[in-house]
């Protein structure tokens, strides 16, 4: 009997490194791919000066890893985009097989600074705009195309016992494409660094994403945290935190953060 219960567990076992080895390929597969999935942009074959017309036969497709499609904020043009520049004069000079991206155009003159928005939504996604303050959107300086994480404080009942209201603050989504702050857009903005203020993002969310996000807004209050582009992962069941977790962790997570920081980063 002994020995079957252990062959039992052993199998379980099996059964669950398995399952544990199957979700942690697929995620790095997620990754890897990301890094290498390509995407088909525009590019010049020749040389051509600021100022000078872009023809039809300046053009020609590339292949572009999607992650080096944007520099600065700034979108290159994908290769089904090509004829919206054919007749447009370049702001910047470019040498041939170099990639165009659309702040290397007069947007304005072209007429496409409102509608480059419908360009850059993904496929079976939508943009929503949440309110934001100079708090909420990190002093300010989340810009087209970074990544964010929101989230959220609510009052909910308490679990125990139902009565009574608990302030609760969670994570709501991780890892959104910021599509616009303002009337701002990825290649339709200022000189790096520029200081605008902003009353609105933009985020591009799926449609039950945007329910959700429209929910939380109006029940609660919402504030972003601003992602490095080289973090993708997502962090598996994010913590609820109340009052009563927090006077349960606080040591807790100061003393991991002195870990994490070591003795070099203490002052003297």
């Amino acid at each position: 009997m002994r020995n079957y219960i252990l062959l039992t567990l052993a199998v379980l076992a099996g059964i669950l490194a398995f399952f544990i080895s199957k979700r942690q390929l697929a995620q790095e597969y997620a990754k890897i791919k990301s890094q290498t999935e390509t995407v088909s942009v525009v590019a010049v074959t020749r040389d051509i000066v600021a100022g000078e017309k872009i023809e039809a036969g300046d053009l020609a497709a590339i292949d572009m890893l999607r992650n080096q499609m944007t520099a600065n904020h700034d979108y290159v043009l994908e290769s089904q985009e090509w004829r919206v520049v054919v007749g447009e004069r370049l702001l910047v000079p470019l040498r041939r097989g170099d990639a165009l991206r659309w702040g290397y155009l007069n947007l304005q003159d072209m007429g496409l600074g409102a509608n480059l928005l419908t360009r850059r939504i993904p496929k079976g996604e939508r943009a929503l705009s949440i309110a934001v303050d100079s708090v909420s959107s990190v002093s300010s300086m989340v810009r087209p195309n970074d990544r964010v994480d929101l989230i959220a404080t609510f009052r909910f009942p308490p679990e125990a016992d139902g009565s009574g209201l608990d302030q609760v603050t969670m994570t709501i989504l991780q890892n959104v494409t910021v599509l616009a702050v303002g009337q701002q857009l990825a290649g339709a903005v200022g000189p790096t660094g520029t200081n605008r203020s902003y009353s609105t993002v933009t985020l591009s969310v799926t449609p039950e994403e945007a329910e959700m996000l429209v929910f939380a807004q109006q029940k609660g209050t919402m504030v972003l945290t601003l992602r490095t582009p080289a973090d993708i992962e997502a962090v598996e069941n994010p913590q609820n935190v109340n009052f009563d977790y927090l006077k349960r962790n606080l040591n807790r997570y100061n003393e991991l953060r002195r870990e994490r920081i070591g003795p070099a980063a203490v002052s003297p």
